[in-house]
């Protein structure tokens, strides 16, 4: 009764695709054999699985495999088989799990077979002495698996989808850290009897691109995105010596999710970003998820060297989502830094915190000043979260568990419409909907339902900056905004920077956000309108083109049944009978008062944020308009409305 997906491999064994997946747990892929095979010992190489395995060729067991707990990410398995299997012209070669379990699937990896005794790689050896190591990507060619070594230790591994020959783009590894030394790589290779993309990879002082950087067509122009790959979750966000510190979830080395890493950028003003390259990078015990970072003003975990205070990564080890931790668990690490963040040191007491169950990850730490310690808290499993108090973030207690957000834990305390003396505690998680309760340092006590936060299609895994100064007092927030940029050597990019506040509403205390007023370092030129009337037909912002925009509203309703703005060709839509804003598909509520409305729309190349009535409702929305496309328009539909007030502020790029 089993399902079956076939894919022609191609001629003489060579991987031409990925093996098929599908719910009953089998694989297979027909091939041809050369006729000097039959009879030979062959080897087989596939990416591995969690679970109960067989291998199958030509509806004959050949070998059977227990629980190997790899995750199938970048487990290889090579496997010998002697017997003396019947070839015919065509073979099929299956894969049969019997375990399904949580098993993400071989597509990770191709299947390759050849008689070769030892299918596992190929070398490339350089004395290190420049900035980057460049590596050509196709985004559609098989997963090739990278281990750098020096001194026969691994230092970097990696997948990467290596072009054989012209490729997409190019990405590097940065090896400042390694000049002067000797580095061998070892890369898995599909066709040994072409290297062209192996051979291709070079050191130099820069990368293909580099001169084109932040010039790209979908390059967001104030929103940061990465050099190169993808970027996800942001992590450890602090702020000290006059610098945010934004760390992210990066695949250095793809345009796919993938390989995570700790990306890190720095700003004096929440505008211009410095990337200053990886900080953290996978290792032994995993590859590095989600975590947060804060300054050690107390020296608590003993790392602080000189005068300055130690920073503070705190992060997860994804044990087994790599095969140089193949077969570890989920644990927890902290690494710290004495020079302002430009070096990073992994603690080798790693890890603080052991295995708890499941994919146990994304720690965020805040202090707790009543008892001087640090609180963390962990995301589990099943939407619970878990807290935890250290004196030292070396040495972990659990204080309490509640059943509330999947993933990415972010909790802070904010006053009630400005009154130090009203605070409320938030706290919330991966999707940013949040609670408001109380929190005494061990439990979080909820007040009331979970409420809504986000209503566009580009936020997610938002996180807030430690250690702001008091004289600025701010709740900075950051968010990953999912959008795709195909075509480009980056993918994905951050939301606009906001600031939180909890405002008294007719619905009860809500989160609003708005922009951070650093936005206005990018204004140059402004547009004003006010007391104009807005009757179907009328435009007056016909005159005014561009791609970057900061734009504030108010409008008077009247009589219309639609108005808003058409940006780029992308209709803004306030609904006056359903009160609601649509971008796209996306639906947001937005209630008149007094008969009317205020938004805000941040416009970058591929994206539209809007904050309304002062920021009560916050939807970002990722896009990505006619490339031909500059215009601007303000409309009414189905009778007469008013701008009480109008700014069109066009913006420079931050890059």
């Amino acid at each position: 009764d089993s399902k079956w997906a076939v894919i022609d491999a191609g001629k003489n064994w060579e991987d031409q695709g990925y093996p098929n997946l599908d719910s009953f747990g089998w694989y297979r892929k027909i091939v041809d054999i050369p006729v000097e095979w039959k009879g030979q010992d062959i080897w087989i190489k596939f990416g591995g699985v969690n679970d109960t395995y067989e291998l199958y060729i030509n509806g004959e067991s050949v070998s059977s495999f227990g629980n190997t707990n790899i995750n199938v990410a970048s487990k290889i398995t090579i496997t010998k088989i002697t017997k003396n299997i019947k070839f015919g012209e065509t073979n099929l070669v299956a894969v049969k799990v019997h375990d399904w379990g949580n098993s993400g699937g071989l597509w990770r990896l191709p299947v390759v077979i050849t008689t070769e005794e030892n299918p596992g790689y190929v070398t490339r050896k350089f004395t290190f002495d420049k900035k980057y190591l460049n590596l050509p990507v196709k985004n559609d060619a098989p997963s090739r698996m990278v281990n750098v070594l020096i001194d026969n230790k691994i230092v970097r591994e990696f997948n990467i989808n290596l072009a054989l020959h012209e490729p997409d783009f190019w990405v590097y590894l940065e090896i400042d850290n390694f000049k002067g030394k000797e580095g061998v790589l070892h890369i898995s290779e599909l066709d040994t009897k072409n290297k062209e993309g192996i051979d291709a990879i070079y050191q130099d002082n820069t990368f293909p691109g580099e001169d084109k950087l932040y010039k790209e067509k979908d390059r967001p122009q104030f929103h940061f995105s990465s050099k190169r790959g993808w970027i996800n979750d942001p992590n450890g966000m602090m702020y000290y010596a006059v610098e945010y510190h934004l760390f992210y979830q990066h695949n250095p080395f793809g345009w796919a999710w993938g390989n995570m890493t700790w990306g890190h950028a720095i700003s004096k003003d929440l505008v211009h970003w410095e990337e200053l390259g990886d900080a953290l990078h996978p290792d032994g015990l995993g590859v590095m998820y989600s975590g947060s970072g804060v300054v050690d003003w107390k020296n608590t975990t003993g790392f602080q060297i000189g005068d300055e205070p130690p920073l503070i990564a705190i992060y997860t080890n994804a044990g087994d989502e790599n095969q140089w931790s193949a077969g570890k668990p989920y644990t927890q690490g902290i690494a710290y830094s004495n020079d302002k963040g430009r070096t990073w040191k992994k603690y080798k007491g790693n890890p603080v915190q052991g295995h708890l169950n499941h994919a146990n990850r994304d720690p965020k730490v805040i202090w707790w000043e009543e008892t001087n310690e640090w609180v963390i808290i962990l995301y589990l499993k099943d939407n619970r979260m878990a807290f935890f108090r250290s004196p030292d973030l070396k040495r972990w207690e659990l204080q309490s568990i509640l059943q509330s957000f999947h993933e990415c834990p972010e909790l802070f305390q904010l006053p009630v419409d400005g009154n130090e003396n009203n605070k409320k505690w938030i706290l919330y998680g991966g999707a940013g909907d949040y609670s408001i309760g109380n929190f005494d340092g061990s439990k979080f006590t909820l007040e009331g339902a979970l409420i809504r936060y986000n209503y566009g299609n580009a936020f997610y895994a938002s996180q807030t900056f430690s250690d702001i100064p008091k004289e600025d007092g701010r709740r900075i927030q950051i968010g990953w905004a999912q959008v795709e940029t195909p075509g480009m050597p980056f993918n994905q990019m951050m939301n606009f920077p906001v600031s939180l506040t909890l405002r008294s509403t007719k619905e009860g205390i809500r989160l609003f956000a708005n922009p951070v007023r650093e936005i206005e370092k990018l204004y140059k030129k402004k547009h004003n309108f006010n007391n104009e009337k807005l009757v179907p037909g009328n435009n007056p912002v016909s005159k005014i083109k561009g791609d970057l925009f900061d734009i504030s509203v108010q409008f008077y309703i009247g009589n219309a049944d639609k108005i808003g703005f058409e940006i780029r060709g992308v209709p803004v839509v306030y609904n006056v009978k359903d009160k609601t804003i649509s971008v796209k598909n996306e639906i947001a509520p937005c209630k008149p008062k007094n008969g009317e409305i205020k938004l805000r729309l941040l416009v970058d190349r591929t994206s539209i944020e809007i904050f309304i009535n002062n920021g009560e409702y916050y939807m970002p929305v990722g896009l990505i308009p006619d490339d031909d496309n500059l215009s601007l328009k303000v409309f009414a539909e189905g009778g007469e409305a008013q701008i009480i007030k109008l700014d069109v502020n066009e913006l420079n790029s931050a890059w």
